[in-house]
């Protein structure tokens, strides 16, 4: 997580939306396996370990179905409806723009404004793929793939065990994967299923186990702890839930009851310097203040303020829950006249009245 992203006051709805992200992730990443090990003791640094790491030795890959007979003796299916079978073209002359598919046992083809298909001629230049254990071949418009030919040049096909549908990919930081051989060198996979669902459908994602990699115990991180699902490092700004999550000059702050409905008692390491978190003024540095409840400030120009005395200038430009201070001098900030020295708050054209203006 970055402080900068949340050390500003527009950080804190960025900042739901960043935890709401968290609560809702089911798969976490971590690190594993002795190249890692070598590298971390090289670097001085933990080796992460890969808890539901699966290994390719125990890769179980299912083979590619055949394209069958699906329609000399159809019977109902997801895949392929009887209309389908039925046709409505015999040559690509009858369709328009798009070829004419004849699929197996069928006594005509159908035009394909869907993306069916038998092989890659049908796809515009992306590859047929084989998306159900009838056989049915569809273009990989959702980088669906059987194979690693099927992905774009340097990437990989990310296979479930007992599976011929997989998902292409990259292998880099964060890039979705099944085992650590989807991954670059230096990276390693890690899955962690909660049960909800099965573990042969769902993706893990690649890693280098350093701060902001997602976890589900502190062995999967390179450096500090997991809290949150997150790798930290305990430097400011970071996840922490106690004060032993945080480096020792610093303190853990609890976000605002709340605002962190999966994660009772979530903070962020703190120094009590200006934007960091705070719900009291003791949480922040000498001389600052808490503002909001949220963050702490020091009374500079456009510092939040909750009242007048906080403000260097004595003026807090009050607007609900977005108060700053204001010098008063024409083109700070205002609210109103009375937040400006020449008695003037002037607003731009379009501007709401609850929206702060320039002191005239």
């Amino acid at each position: 997580m970055s402080t900068q992203d949340f050390g500003r006051p527009e950080g804190s709805s960025r900042l739901l939306l960043a935890l709401a992200a968290c609560g809702i992730a089911l798969v976490s990443v971590a690190c594993s396996g002795d190249v890692r090990s070598q590298q971390a003791a090289a670097a001085g640094e933990r080796a992460p370990s890969g808890v539901g790491d699966r290994h390719d030795s125990h890769v179980s890959v299912s083979p590619i179905p055949s394209f069958p007979d699906l329609c000399s003796n159809w019977q109902p299916n997801t895949d392929i409806s009887q209309s389908d079978c039925a046709g409505n073209c015999d040559t690509d002359r009858d369709c328009v723009a798009v070829p004419c598919l004849h699929l197996p046992g069928a006594t005509r083809g159908i035009c394909t404004f869907v993306d069916l298909c038998s092989d890659d001629s049908y796809c515009n230049g992306l590859h047929c793929v084989a998306v159900s254990d009838t056989g049915v071949r569809r273009c990989n418009q959702d980088d669906q793939c059987n194979q690693d030919t099927d992905c774009a040049p340097g990437n990989r096909c990310a296979l479930p065990d007992g599976s011929f549908l997989g998902r292409c990919t990259a292998g880099k930081n964060k890039d979705l994967c099944q085992r650590t051989a989807d991954c670059d060198s230096g990276l390693f996979c890690f899955t962690s299923f909660d049960g909800s669902q099965s573990g042969t459908t769902r993706y893990g994602q690649c890693s280098d186990g350093r701060s902001g990699s997602s976890c589900s115990e502190d062995s999967n991180c390179r450096t500090g702890g997991c809290v949150a699902r997150t790798c930290t490092d305990g430097t400011v700004g970071e996840f922490c839930s106690k004060p032993g999550d945080c480096q020792a000059s610093l303190q853990c702050v609890p976000f605002p009851v709340g605002a962190v409905e999966n994660y009772p008692g979530l903070g962020q390491c703190s120094d009590g310097t200006k934007f960091s978190q705070c719900q009291v003024d003791r949480e922040c540095a000498p001389g600052n203040y808490c503002a909001n409840q949220t963050f702490c400030m020091d009374g500079s120009e456009d510092s939040l303020c909750d009242r007048d005395e906080q403000c260097h200038s004595g003026r807090c430009a009050l607007a609900g829950s977005e108060n700053v201070c204001t010098s008063g001098s024409q083109g700070a900030t205002c609210f109103d006249a009375g937040d400006c020295l020449g008695g003037s708050c002037e607003r731009a054209p379009g501007t709401a009245d609850w929206q702060f203006g320039k002191c005239g």
